[in-house]
This record gives structure tokens, sequence and C-alpha cells, in this order.
């Protein structure tokens, strides 16, 4: 069977399960299941009181297939969906309103120079073909996404052993940082860790390349697993946000109690739920298994001799987690006590969704890592975003937004669009000062210019 055609089948009989919901479960929003890897259960694991509610819905099928065939059809001509959402839903459209405005974008170019004079800013840019210089006579906004890229930066500015990975883009190399200082902006280095963190799990690709995998909260929350170090104890909540599981993470190395993290689980429960990179499946694929990313034990002590950690504590940790998740609880570090732990759990699994014990003759596990997910340090602004200099006053005219300004969470992660938020929020105060400070003839000139010089 063609490609494609395999995939619709695919997709189609995929939406005939995803046509039924489960009553009781919080996690499974009307229209789908979202986010989460769980498989959608069989019959048999209905309560026979439930059954009754199993019915089809002909809405969600059509929205279902509508959905599926518009990414098969994408796939006939391109190498993904062509359909976004969430945060990438409001930045196509920001992009989308921007070009329908005739704002000009230029792509692989860089700002290799910016200098202040007379109120107005001497801009040198730099693209593969050439170098021009050009004149912001009314402002310029630095927003080129932060530190996460510079490796000295990183070095100076972020925890030891938090300096090692990231999975924001490379192209976040610290440059518009770089131009700000250069002016004599001052910097906020005081935010705790100063970014924001993920937990991660890293493959060698065949052609030598990494994937970096972020262990949002499709396994580390789920009942059936738990996150230990290399004294083979467990150190906090897993069922917790990314990014406190990897301050905990970050705490103990700091302290030197460790360095290596693992997510151990069983089999079943890769199976209902996957693990990092490996989907949910009873036989994970072998490039899993030969390349070490995924190992496999028939008892805690094969187990402990493959992580090198202490057999005697893991074996503890193992039972003692399973005497708890059979009375529910998690009397050491709260797992599923919080709202947000129980949302990211799984409701069919009483009394506690994030508890479930593990079989110990089938475990497996997966290595953890710190990496972030962005920076938190940045340029010092005011509330319109102006950057302000070492003495703290604004700089005529010079404005940051997103990374490259110092977040307002001050290291903080309260949830979902911490950065994305913000980076909107004071995008838009920028433009209305910079706007309110424009005559007339200047508005009008800089909408009806395709040159960034009339910024």
């Amino acid at each position: 069977m063609p490609w494609h055609l395999c995939a619709i089948y695919r997709l189609v009989r995929a939406v005939n399960l995803a046509a039924f919901a489960h009553p009781r479960l919080q996690e499974c929003p009307e229209g789908g299941k979202g986010m989460l890897s769980n498989r959608i259960s069989s019959s048999r694991r209905w309560h026979p009181s439930e059954k009754k509610h199993r019915v089809f819905h002909h809405a969600q099928m059509k929205h279902a297939m509508k959905l599926g065939l518009r990414y098969a059809a994408d796939r006939l001509s391109g190498r993904r969906g062509t359909r976004l959402v969430m945060g990438n839903a409001l930045v196509a459209q920001l992009f989308s309103s921007a070009l329908k405005s005739g704002v000009l974008f230029a792509f692989e170019t860089r700002v290799a120079q910016l200098s202040h004079d007379a109120g107005s800013f001497d801009v040198r840019v730099r693209s593969k073909q050439s170098e021009i210089a050009m004149r912001a006579r009314n402002g310029v906004i630095l927003a080129a996404g932060g530190f996460s890229g510079n490796t000295g930066l990183r070095e100076q500015w972020l925890p030891e052993h938090g300096a090692q990975r990231t999975v924001a883009h490379a192209g976040n190399d610290g440059g518009g940082i770089g131009l700000g200082m250069a002016l004599n902006a001052a910097v906020e280095v005081d935010h705790g860790s100063n970014a924001f963190w993920m937990p991660v799990s890293t493959l060698q690709r065949a052609d030598g390349s990494t994937a970096h995998f972020p262990h949002i909260a499709l396994d580390r929350a789920k009942p059936g697993s738990l996150a230990i170090d290399v004294s083979g104890r467990r150190f906090t909540n897993e069922a917790n946000s990314y990014h406190h599981f990897c301050e905990a993470m970050l705490a103990q190395m700091a302290d030197k109690s460790s360095n290596r993290f693992f997510l151990i689980a069983d089999m079943s429960f890769v199976r209902q739920y996957g693990i990092g990179l490996i989907r949910p499946t009873a036989r994970p694929a072998r490039r899993f298994t030969d390349s070490g990313y995924l190992l496999r034990a028939t008892s805690p002590q094969s187990l402990a001799e493959q992580l090198s950690v202490d057999s005697v504590a893991l074996e503890q940790t193992l039972i003692r987690y399973n005497e708890n998740a059979e009375r529910g609880v998690d009397p050491d570090f709260h797992r599923g006590e919080s709202a947000l732990n129980r949302h990211n759990g799984d409701a069919s699994t009483a009394p506690n969704p994030c508890l479930r014990a593990l079989d110990l003759d089938d475990l497996c596990a997966v290595e953890l890592t710190v990496a972030d997910l962005g920076t938190s340090a940045g340029l010092a602004t005011d509330d319109r975003a102006r950057v302000l200099d070492r003495s703290g006053l604004a700089i005529p005219g010079l404005y940051a937004c997103g990374n490259d300004m110092a977040s307002m969470m001050r290291g903080a992660y309260p949830g979902p669009g911490t950065t994305l938020g913000p980076g909107m929020t004071f995008a838009w105060r920028a433009v209305e000062d910079l706007s309110s400070s424009m005559t007339a003839s200047q508005c009008h000139g800089a909408r009806g210019s395709t040159t960034a010089g009339n910024l």
C-alpha cells in the first residue's frame, strides 16, 4: 500500500478510537486527548457502570477526521503539518499580521554593530551577501532570544551543572544582550539560577546528531514511575513542574550529592504511557536498547548494576515506593497531592492518580539531564520595556523584550507561557511607548517604508 494511503488508514483508525470519551478523566477534554500520551483504553478496562457513557460522538468524529485528512494532505506536499496550535499559533498570527502590514523581514541576517548618536541609532546589518549601514531614527527593539546559545555567557551566568545543555534554538546566542551592553545597558543576573529548566533524555542519532527529549509531563507525573539520583534514592516529587523538578536536580548537583539522575518505570508503564522518546508500545524499537537509551532489568539488583547505583538503596527505594503507592500516599515528597500533580497524572488510577506499584521483575530506566528551555537573566528594563543604563536611567529609544529582557518572573516559573506571555506583553508596551513619542509624519513614514531605517 502506498505510504500516504497507509497513513490515512492509520489516521482514520486512530480517529475512530479517539471518538469515544471517558466521563471521569479530567485530562480528557471535550474533543480529544490533547497532549496526553495515554493509549485509548479498550472496553475491558471500563467499569461496567461506565460503559453506557462510551458513546460515539459524530461531531468529534467529523472534527478528528477533518484534522487527520488535513495533516495527510499537508504531508503529501511538505515535511510537516501546517496546522499550528498553542504558542506556535500566537507567533504565527503575529507574523502573518506583520506581513500584511508591510513589515520587512530579513532572514539569515544579524546586527553587527549598534551605536547611539544624537537621539537616533546607527545600525550595521550583515547578511551572507553584504553588509549595509542604516539609521533607526526613532528607536530600536532588541528581541534576539536571550543567551541560551552563548557558551561564554552560559558559563558566566548559569549554574555550573546547568551550563551544559539547552533545548532552545542555537541562534539565541546573546547577540541582542551584547548590543545593549555595548551601549552601557545594565543586566540583571540575580534571578536565582538565571534560566528556565527542563529535564531531558538524550539519544545519539545514526548521523551523529543528538536528540533531546523534554520530559514535560507525559511520563514523570504518570503512575508507575519514579526518579532517583546516583545514591539510588528519590530526591523530589516527580510530578512537579519541569522547572521545579530541575531545580531539585541542580540542588543535588550543587552540594555534590549527585550528578546523574534516572527515571525508572516498568514495561507495563511503557506499554501504556511510553517513556521519553519511546511512544506507548509493547515492543520498543531495538535502537533504544542497543544505544543504551533504554535500560531493562529483571530485578532491582540488575538495574542498579547497569545504572552504577547502590543496589541496596535502590531496592529499598522501590519497595518503599510500592508500599506507599498501594496506599495512595507519598509521605516523602507528597506526590499527587497538588492540583497540578493530579491533573498531569492518570485519573483512572485510584486513589492517587500519580502513584502505582512497579513490577520489580520487569524494570526499565532512562537517564535524565538538566537543560534550559530559555534564559531569565537579561537587559534591565522598566515597565515600558525601555532598557536601563547602569545608573538606572532609560536609554532613549532603546527597548528590549522576549528573553533579551530580564524576565519579570526573576527565575520563578508559575506555568506555561512564562516566556511567551511577557514577551508579547512587553513587545506591545515597547511599541506603544515608541509610537507615542513619534510625530504624525514619522508614524506615516514608518508605515510606508520598506527599510528598517525608519523604525
